[in-house]
Order: C-alpha cells, then sequence, then structure tokens
C-alpha cells in the first residue's frame, strides 16, 4: 500500500485533547458532540477531540454546561456561550434571554431530542450549580439523555404523565427547548438521505431522523419552489440508515434502519403507503446499502455498531436475512458497487479499516478481504467503479484505486475537521466532501494534482451527502443536517445557490 499525505490544516492531536468518555458519533444519530472529563489532567486541555471547548472554568474545562453549549452551537441553535449563565441552574431562569424556551416540571407538554434538562440548584450532588443533560433519544416513556461532569455520559428519565423522574436526582426544575419550532423539526438531527426518481418523473428526496420519522420531500422537474415534505411513516426508534430501490414503473421502495437493530419496508405511496418491519438485526444499525439484481429481487446490507454485516434478500414474498461478515468494529458507512454479475459491497470501519466483499447474483457466497487501513475512524464512504474515496475522523479524504489485493491508497486532502459524508460526481469526476463544522468542499482532478476549494457551508454538521444527476445544466447536491435541515446546493451557468428543502 502506498500513502501520500498532504496535510493542509492544523489539527488537534491527541496529546492536546481531554481524556474522551462517549463520542459524538455515538448519540444523536451520530451528530452529537464528544463528551471529555476533567480528570487524569482533563481539566487543564482546550480540546475534547478535535472540538474546542466553549466556556467552561479554566483547570476544570469540561462541565456540564460547556459539553451542552459546544452541543448547541454545532446544531445551529445558539452562538456559543449562553448569556447570564454561570452555573447549570441559571439556563432554565435565563431560557427567554438565550431565544429558548422552557416547561416546568409536572407541566411538561412535549419533550423532544436536543432538548435540555434542567435540575435545581439544590440537586443533590452538585454543589449548588444544579445540572444539566441532553436528550438523545426517546423510547415510549423512557428519556435517554447525554451529559458531561458526571459519573456516566449517559443517563435514563422516566417520563410520567407531565413529570420527569430520574433515580437518586429527582430535583428536576423543567426543560428548556432550542429555538426551534417543534412543529418544524423531527429531532434536530437529520441522519440520511435517499434521492430517487418516481415513475410520474417527480423527483423524491426521503430523510430520517432520529426521532424515528421518515420524511418524503417531493418535486417536479428543477421546480423546487412547487416542493412538498410530510412525513410517511414513524418507527419506534431513531433511524440512523436509509436506502432507496427505484423498480420501472412502480413506486420506489424505502429502506430504513433503526438504533434499535430493526428494518423496515417502506412501500407504495398516498394513502396506500404501508410500513413493515421486515427483519431484526440485534445491533444498531449504523449504515444501509439497497439494490436489486438482474431478476428483480432486492438485496439489502447492513452494518452494524457491533462490527456485523447482515444481508437480506427480498424474493417475492420470501425474504432470508444472514450475517455475512464481521469486522470487529461499527461499520459506520457502506458503499455498493453493482454489476450485472459480480457486485462488491465496501465496508468503512470505526477502526479505520476498509473492507470489500464479494460475491455472484448467482452464488451469492461472500468472500471478505481487507484492502486497506486509514488509521482514523471512516466515516462516509463514496465507491466509482473500481476506486473507494472515504472520510475519515482525523479530516483526512482518502482515495483507493484498484479497490482488492493491490489496492493503492493516497490521500488528495486533509480538513482541519472532522470529514463527516461524501458524494461523487462521476460525471464530471468532482468528490463532494463535509466537515463538522457544516462547511462543504469539492475536491477535481482537472490539473495533475488534486485540488480542493470550499464552497459553501450549512448549519449544523452534515450527516450524509447525496448527489443527483439531472438532465438540465443544473449540478445538485443534496446535505442532510444535524440542525434537522435538508439542504439543495444547485449549481449552474456559473450560479451558485443553496435551497433548504425542509425542515422536518
Amino acid at each position: 500500500m502506498v500513502l501520500i499525505a498532504t496535510l493542509l490544516a492544523p489539527f488537534a492531536s491527541a496529546s492536546s485533547s481531554a481524556p474522551i468518555v462517549y463520542r459524538g458519533d455515538q448519540w444523536f444519530g451520530g451528530s452529537g458532540v464528544n463528551v471529555c472529563t476533567n480528570t487524569n489532567g482533563g481539566g487543564s486541555k482546550d480540546y475534547c477531540g478535535s472540538e474546542r471547548y466553549i466556556g467552561g472554568v479554566a483547570g476544570a474545562r469540561w462541565q456540564c454546561v460547556e459539553m451542552v453549549q459546544r452541543f448547541y452551537k454545532k446544531m445551529g441553535w445558539h452562538s456559543g456561550v449562553f448569556s447570564g449563565v454561570w452555573l447549570a441552574h441559571d439556563i432554565y431562569d435565563r431560557a427567554a434571554q438565550n431565544g429558548f424556551t422552557r416547561q416546568a416540571n409536572g407541566s411538561i407538554t412535549s419533550i423532544q431530542p436536543g432538548d435540555m434538562i434542567i435540575h435545581h440548584k439544590n440537586e443533590r450532588f452538585t454543589g449548588g450549580a444544579g445540572h444539566v443533560a441532553v436528550v438523545d433519544r426517546i423510547s415510549g416513556n423512557i428519556i435517554y439523555a447525554v451529559e458531561q461532569n458526571s459519573g456516566s455520559p449517559t443517563a435514563a428519565y422516566t417520563l410520567s404523565g407531565k413529570t420527569l423522574h430520574r433515580q437518586s436526582m429527582e430535583m428536576i426544575r423543567g426543560i428548556v427547548k432550542p429555538p426551534v419550532d417543534s412543529s418544524n423539526r423531527s429531532s434536530g438531527a437529520a441522519t440520511s438521505l435517499s434521492y430517487v426518481t418516481a415513475p410520474d418523473g417527480r423527483a423524491q428526496l426521503f430523510s430520517g431522523a432520529t426521532d424515528g420519522r421518515v420524511h418524503l420531500t417531493s418535486w417536479s422537474g428543477t421546480n423546487t419552489a412547487a416542493r412538498t415534505t410530510s412525513a410517511i411513516s414513524s418507527l419506534p426508534a431513531a433511524v440512523t440508515a436509509l436506502s432507496s430501490v427505484a423498480r420501472t414503473g412502480q413506486q420506489p421502495e424505502v429502506y430504513v434502519g433503526t438504533e434499535a437493530g430493526a428494518l423496515y419496508r417502506i412501500s407504495g405511496s398516498g394513502a396506500s403507503r404501508t410500513t413493515a418491519r421486515i427483519a431484526t438485526i440485534g445491533s444498531p444499525i449504523r449504515s444501509l446499502a439497497a439494490t436489486m439484481d438482474p431478476s428483480g429481487n432486492r438485496h439489502l446490507y447492513t452494518g452494524t455498531s457491533s462490527g456485523t454485516v447482515h444481508a437480506t434478500i427480498i424474493s417475492g414474498s420470501s425474504i432470508m436475512t444472514q450475517q455475512i461478515t464481521n469486522t470487529g468494529s461499527s461499520i459506520n458507512s457502506l458503499a455498493l458497487a453493482s454489476s450485472s454479475s459480480t457486485p462488491a459491497l465496501y465496508t468503512g470501519s470505526q477502526n479505520g479499516q476498509l473492507h470489500r466483499l464479494t460475491w455472484t447474483w448467482s452464488n451469492p457466497t461472500y468472500t471478505s478481504a481487507q484492502v486497506s487501513s486509514y488509521g482514523s475512524a471512516i466515516r462516509s464512504l463514496s465507491v466509482a467503479g473500481s476506486t473507494v474515496y472515504a472520510a475519515a475522523q482525523d479530516g483526512s479524504i482518502y482515495q483507493t484505486t484498484r479497490a482488492d489485493a493491490s489496492a493503492v491508497t493516497t490521500r488528495p486532502t486533509r480538513h482541519g475537521l472532522p470529514a463527516t459524508a461524501l458524494a461523487y460526481d462521476s460525471s464530471r469526476s468532482l468528490l463532494y466532501s463535509a466537515t463538522s463544522d457544516g462547511k462543504l468542499y469539492q475536491t477535481n482532478w482537472y490539473a495533475s494534482t488534486p485540488e480542493t476549494i470550499s464552497f459553501e457551508a450549512v448549519n449544523g454538521s452534515p450527516s450524509q451527502l447525496v448527489f443527483a444527476p439531472t438532465s438540465s445544466n443544473q449540478q445538485r447536491l443534496y446535505t442532510a443536517s444535524s440542525n434537522g435541515g435538508i439542504y439543495q446546493h444547485h449549481w449552474g451557468d456559473a450560479k451558485l445557490g443553496v435551497l433548504q428543502l425542509a425542515r422536518p
């Protein structure tokens, strides 16, 4: 393996970071922030992984309020340090001052991922400061939260009627909501996208979010001004991955993976649209790829947090699921290279390894091999022919050509922050990438060496990019963001524009 390193921007080293006790990609649909500790010298460090502190106390940087401020800034819900807030319990009193809304415990009418749970200043173990946690996900009446400067980075609350309870910490003042209309946000985090063209020619963009809802945004031709967005399904767990299959003369099928390890199929349209659970994978699903073989059978591939990859084959009314490999590390991304006879599936893992699975449609016996190791967690993959592109946690964008035993890996560019998403435009040989601060980049190979430019930015942290070919002279790129936004980036005739299609 040959590696060419090109360092374009500084990146926080491990020695400059406080100890991370919970990674940002482990919560809020992969769009959270790192949780750090003040122990083992961490309190004097300025970084939590690649994320610089926001607020906090010198010598004890990583307080509960610091993590919340850093998270809200990443989401685009606040500019940084909360005004008038010195201690955690102040957040409740200063809610309106910061553009937030609040609901007192005992009068809670709605609670969503991204909301803050505020504890009273007299709460035990808090030394008069109170405490704050962020809602990560909701399952029934159980509210799962993430917090910093506590014994554990995760906590569970119970919602009984309009009152929140937490074992051993019952002095809860209430919840504080970000300045986003709850009727217009799924959960604050759009986790996945899939683009397809319907039989009537309408563009259809499916999006999934951490509250379990799946939305459809559709429009005719390039007239996105006449678009409509509606929820088409609501699942009992966070949507973590989504893919679709277009069928000639029929409505596309949408396949959805969840945090609970369930695989769903959404089919039909309008009033006849149905949602059915078709497989139970077991471990939380982190990635999903779907395709159709020459005989019309659908093949679904799911990567899990435990490192397993499962294949689900749908042939008529028959559905069969089997585990086909185990890489031993969370499968954060899958990329499928389909062909008429010998498809290939690439897996990108938390440990930085790239694997390739091969088989034939007529004999689905899977062979797995490692083709590269990048040294940093893989966040996203994109494939073009026999070339695989990978976005890594350390900001690197890798290119692996001849992705087999003779693979050659280069690094065309490296960003200064974690690279979170990729999409490739094969018609123009352009690679699009996004970083955790919302910036979008384009890498081209027009000259003898790759050139990377930053061309746009969105609020929040992009979780997925999808490039959609059009018959017009306009290029279109779609972004799912941690702030709940679904964006369209369009350009042609030297004009660049961005449009927030939806904030479901």
